[in-house]
């Protein structure tokens, strides 16, 4: 598929039967080459038919094989019925798997929840207007804790034994032990810290108000180093060598080296950087203002592609496959191919999304409007 001229689909069959209701490959109004494999019947005289739903495409087939008759080989054992699952029969029927993308749970936590994460077993949630962080079973989507924490908890990160939170109105970050749900101590950092990260050896906490990031040794809880980098930075990560450092006010993306604790790189990116995450291979950034997300190129340090999200985009993360962002605004998320860097599907979940977090299976958003988290199935 090239070229779309609208958000459409294309179904192949046979060309001497009826048009089936279904879809082969969906895609959006200008969105890059997209290629899916098929397997159709042809006609009695061998042909197929390609239909497009709306607007003007250009198809390119290329034919990877074919199936001969043969004779019937020996009956297969027969499997048990299993229990339905969070998929629809009709969406099953229809084969349209981006209109099933849909929260499968929806959990309620404490009032205005912002920033998520998980520590391989449970799902961390920071309230920003309770004072608390909820403690959230993936598989029965309860919460089975509630830990009460600084003034304003914002951000959330897990460092492999203990769980990190930014208290905003404190000015200081909590250290939590996931196992006894306490509180086991509390760290001094910058004005307003809101986004952390870990990345191996040390937590690093964006301070933005002060314009600065935090160091801090996760063992001794010490702070170790303070970065000055742009204004008003907002959010954190680490991409394996280097930590990258959104900064709201300044539009701008810092670059620091961990160990010499130097900015090595300024890239300019969208209005109002809000969030920032590492696939494995380039750096995203959700951009408030602009309703966009920059891919970074992190040896280069270019950006390489601008992606139009939905209104607001709050916080961007990363499943193994896809790019997830919450956009805040319009009480959706988007998923991103990043190689074609096309948005794939736009989830509907509660009010004011705010964070998001991949647990090796769903997706979690938090709704700041509902004092929800939902549960997406990837």
């Amino acid at each position: 598929m090239v070229s779309p001229s609208s958000g459409s689909y294309l179904t192949v069959f046979a060309a001497d039967v009826a048009r089936p209701n279904t879809s082969n490959l969906n895609y959006t109004p200008g969105q890059g080459p997209v290629s899916n494999a098929v397997t159709a019947s042809l006609s009695a005289d061998g042909n197929i038919d390609v239909y497009n739903h709306l607007g003007s495409v250009d198809v390119i087939i290329d034919i990877n094989g074919y199936y001969v008759p043969s004779a019937s080989g020996p009956a297969g054992s027969t499997g048990s019925v299993g229990s339905a699952g969070p998929v629809s029969a009709s969406c099953i029927a229809l084969i349209r798997w981006d209109t099933c993308n849909k929260p499968t749970a929806t959990v309620p936590v404490g009032t205005y929840p912002r920033g998520v994460a998980f520590d391989g077993t449970n799902i961390w949630v920071a309230n920003y207007v309770s004072g608390t962080v909820s403690k959230v079973d993936p598989v029965s989507n309860t919460v089975t804790a509630t830990v009460t924490v600084g003034s304003n908890p914002r951000g959330v990160a897990f460092d492999g034994t203990n769980i990190w939170v930014t208290n905003n109105g404190s000015n200081t970050v909590s250290k939590i032990d996931p196992v006894s749900n306490a509180v086991t101590a509390t760290v001094p950092v910058g004005s307003y810290p809101w986004g952390v990260a870990f990345d191996g050896t040390n937590i690093w906490v964006a301070n933005s108000d002060s314009g600065t990031v935090s160091k801090i040794d996760p063992v001794s809880t010490l702070v170790t180093a303070t970065v000055t980098v742009g204004t008003g930075p907002y959010s954190v990560a680490f991409d394996g060598t280097n930590i990258w450092v959104a900064n709201y006010v300044s539009g701008t993306v810092s670059k620091i080296d961990p160990v010499s604790t130097l900015v090595t790189a300024t890239v300019t990116v969208g209005t109002g950087p809000y969030s920032v995450a590492f696939d494995g291979t380039n750096i995203w950034v959700a951009n408030y203002v602009s309703g966009t997300v920059s891919k970074i190129d992190p040896v280069s340090n270019l950006v390489t592609a601008t992606v139009t999200v939905g209104t607001g985009p709050y916080s961007v993360a990363f499943d193994g496959t896809n790019i997830w962002v919450a956009n805040s605004d319009s009480g959706t998320v988007s998923k991103i191919h990043p190689v074609s860097n096309a948005v794939t599907a736009t989830v509907n979940v509660g009010s004011y999304p705010r964070g998001v977090a991949f647990d090796g299976t769903n997706i979690w958003v938090t709704n700041s409007g509902t004092g929800t988290v939902s549960k997406i199935r990837v």
